[in-house]
């Protein structure tokens, strides 16, 4: 079923932005524990993207 997965560019570019909040909050020592580093990135990473990103 992975293989049938359709991934959009945009998408790819959210998640491409993640990924680098995760390893910022993480390199910078902000949150000790992984999980609260992801919790933040997840956060920040929302805040940057709109809803309608998601739909085109």
């Amino acid at each position: 079923m992975e293989k049938n997965k359709v991934i959009y560019l945009k998408e790819k570019n959210i998640k491409k932005t993640a990924e680098k909040n995760f390893d910022d909050m993480l390199n910078s020592g902000y949150a000790q524990n992984p999980i609260a580093a992801k919790l933040f990135a997840f956060q920040k990473t929302k805040k940057e993207i709109n809803p309608k990103d998601l739909l085109e």
